[in-house]
């Protein structure tokens, strides 16, 4: 908790929480890297609520939000483990709008 706290004014971390008859059922932690960025570090649903579908409506409310605010990107994450695709949470991806795009990752290579 305190490496949150420490690092939000860092990466200008924003925090919400969907409620549903006054119960916390989904929230999210999202960083403007850059500009005109948001991205989605964490975000979940509280079990038991599946069938209100709140990370729908939290997916809707946030990307809202942000077009609102002139953002042209909402990163929402990656959907794959290990490099294996989740179908699952591609479907769901997907059916909030979003299209698939690839991303690039670094590692450092030890010196020869």
């Amino acid at each position: 908790f305190e490496s949150v706290v420490n690092t939000a004014p860092v990466v200008n971390a924003q925090f919400f929480v969907l409620a549903l008859s006054g119960t916390d059922v989904a929230a999210a932690q999202i960083h403007n890297p850059v500009p005109g960025v948001a991205q989605v570090i964490y975000w979940g649903d509280v079990p038991g609520y599946a069938s209100c579908r709140p990370m729908n409506m939290l997916a809707y409310r946030l990307f809202s939000l942000y077009q609102s605010r002139g953002y042209r990107i909402v990163d929402i994450g990656i959907s794959s483990v290990d490099g294996e695709p989740n179908y699952g949470l591609c479907r769901f991806k997907e059916g909030l709008g979003c299209e698939p795009t690839s991303r690039f990752s670094f590692r450092k290579s030890p010196v020869s």
